[in-house]
């Protein structure tokens, strides 16, 4: 430290001058020392839900493995027409499944539908009530069943996911659906217009646009629980 008044250097913490022997204050006496610096608080961000998007990755992944999607669309619709539709729920648990392992990069067959059979009773659960929910609010007036409809394939995604309460399920799928209500409805019509077009050709051309329904469905849930997520 320096004397303030005839500016010799002198010992840190010294109260008086050496040299003119003027008193130091307790300021300069003290070492300086740096305040800690405060993190700043990180910035969280919210992943918007993007129909472009989903729509994109529908049709990519139907690209890269059109026959085992047309295959097992094909087996899901008949399979899950069995005891009054209701193998339809971990069938389609079962195909989100397989949608995750071609997310993962791994080699995927038709036959990784039926590991949905592994969780029977959440995926059956989760649909029936997600059902019944959806189909009260197509009797009012239909449009809240339209908002609804996107609960169906989000239930079943998160039993897919590893949800073992098929109640939990529903309500978790609720969570996450009602930030994105509109854009999850469109998302949902748009799906089921391009599954549909195959009618046009014969109708057995359905079952090569069909896949489009389960996919989008896929991709459809995925988005909407990234929606949640934070960085």
């Amino acid at each position: 430290m320096f004397c303030h008044a005839c500016g010799q250097s002198i010992t840190d913490g010294a109260l008086f001058c050496p040299h003119c022997g003027a008193a130091q204050s307790s300021a300069q006496a003290a070492p300086a020392t740096a305040a800690p610096a405060m993190a700043e608080p990180q910035a969280s961000t919210l992943r918007e839900y993007s129909m472009g998007q989903v729509i994109s990755s529908t049709f990519a992944d139907l690209k890269s493995n059109y026959l085992t999607h047309v295959i097992a669309t094909l087996l899901t619709s008949i399979i899950g027409g069995f005891a009054f539709g209701l193998l339809v729920a971990p069938l389609q648990v079962g195909y989100m499944k397989l949608e995750e392992k071609i997310q993962g990069g791994e080699s995927v067959t038709f036959t990784d539908i039926f590991k949905g059979f592994d969780h029977f009773v959440p995926a059956l659960v989760a649909f029936l009530i997600s059902a019944v929910i959806t189909g009260i609010g197509f009797v009012f007036c239909i449009i809240p069943g339209l908002v609804l409809m996107p609960l169906i394939p989000l239930s079943l995604y998160l039993v897919a996911q590893g949800e073992k309460d098929g109640v939990q399920a529903v309500q978790q799928a609720w969570g996450h659906l009602k930030r994105n209500l509109l854009m999850a409805m469109i998302t949902m019509i748009v799906l089921s217009a391009l599954g549909s077009l195959g009618i046009i050709f014969c109708f057995v051309g359905i079952f090569l646009t069909l896949p489009l329904v389960y996919i989008g469905s896929y991709h459809m849930a995925k988005a909407l629980t990234a929606t949640a997520e934070t960085a």
